[in-house]
């Protein structure tokens, strides 16, 4: 049997992405009528989105997995799929951009890989799903980033176990030329699905990015100075033959609107070498349960402390606002002398209380929710 797939970087950017529903919609009539078995897209970072596409593609793509991590919910990474998803794992990256750099968002959504094992009528079949560091200076000859993608390149080799028949896609943020590639490559032994059927890079260059399909920005899409491939479909060749490979989602029928700004890329492979066996864990369900309660009563907690943590912020600023009005007004003796300091007091420990709630407790939620979600899939198919 074969077994087909798709990866789409859908362009789900808060705020700066263009038509997300819209295009979303399109997305999911798409992928109903595209006769695959397992969609991995990439920037969906926000929950609506994904429920969207997960509601609307439910009949063709019944199982489904979007990850939670980071101080802001998700790293984008949302997988459908024909058939039962029994297992999930989530790498987050070591390295992965900057704190400071909130507004290109690396950091603070949590990039990395999920692992979903799939029970494809022929075989197990493990299905990666990454999106790596952007590169948001393409133009220049030395990106400030490029340590942080090829440190990433190096743990998703590492993380791949090759004893089941694997596919890894995504959107790789880099050229087939750089050394980054070669590197995951030759480390994680998979073959790269496009350029196996398509050798000549001059001829089929495979370009995803910067065309005039997916030029949204007017940069001049039609410069080929723009194109770059970085997206990637890669398999284990031990276990699985590539009979097609090529490019997909340009733009929706009539041409109005494009479906991102990456083209997708699509795959078919014949399972050669099936791994068949029944799902186990050295566990029980009433390890596993346990475990759910311990973790779920952990998340309720952390979200009870940050609702009080919210609470004891506003009582704060309205002292602080009071003090503020006293010294400027000095309706007190030694008004100001007072409110100076007291207000720099203030302002540090509300401070402090705003990166507590908004970022670590945050980031401990969304990651607490993740094994809740993880868990239960272990659960409902022990």
């Amino acid at each position: 049997m074969v077994i087909k797939v798709i990866t789409l970087n859908c362009w789900g950017v808060p705020v700066a992405a263009k038509k997300v529903k819209e295009r979303a919609l399109y997305l999911a009539e798409h992928l109903n009528e595209s006769l695959v078995d397992v969609v991995g897209l990439q920037e969906v970072f926000q929950q609506w989105h994904a429920e969207l596409l997960i509601e609307q593609c439910k009949v063709e793509y019944p199982y489904s997995h979007w990850t939670r991590n980071g101080s802001l919910g998700s790293p984008g990474l949302l997988l459908l799929s024909k058939y039962p998803i029994v297992s999930v794992q989530f790498l987050e990256m070591r390295l992965n951009g900057y704190p400071q750099e909130i507004l290109k968002g690396d950091f603070v959504v949590g990039k990395g890989v999920t692992k979903t094992r799939i029970v494809h009528p022929d075989s197990i079949i493990d299905v990666y799903n990454t999106h790596l560091h952007a590169n948001y200076d393409s133009s220049s000859d030395t990106d400030p980033t490029e340590g942080h993608r090829l440190c990433q390149h190096y743990d998703l080799a590492n993380y791949v176990n090759q004893s089941v028949p694997v596919i890894l896609l995504g959107d790789m943020n880099t050229l087939e030329t750089e050394v980054s590639t070669a590197l995951f490559k030759e480390l994680s032994g998979l073959t790269d699905s496009y350029r196996e059927l398509y050798a000549g890079a001059s001829e089929n260059p495979g370009y995803t990015s910067g065309t005039a399909e997916t030029d949204w920005k007017n940069t001049g899409g039609n410069s080929e100075s723009n194109f770059r491939r970085l997206d990637y479909i890669y398999y284990n060749k031990d276990y699985l033959h590539c009979t097609m490979s090529g490019l997909c989602c340009g733009t929706v029928p009539g041409g109005i609107i494009s479906y991102s700004d990456h083209l997708g890329v699509r795959a078919e492979f014949e399972v050669t070498n099936p791994v068949v066996q029944p799902f186990s864990r050295a566990t029980t369900f009433e390890t596993i349960s346990k475990s759910l309660q311990v973790i779920t009563a952990f998340l309720d907690k952390e979200k009870s402390d940050k609702w009080w943590t919210i609470l004891v912020l506003i009582v704060l600023v309205l002292i602080w606002l009071a003090v503020m009005v006293v010294g400027m007004l000095q309706l007190v003796s030694f008004g100001i002398y007072i409110a100076i300091p007291v207000s720099n007091i203030l302002a540090v420990i509300v401070t402090v209380l705003l990166l507590y709630c908004f970022y670590f407790k945050a980031d401990e939620i969304s990651k607490y929710t993740e094994y809740v979600k993880q868990l239960t899939v272990l659960k409902n198919n022990i």
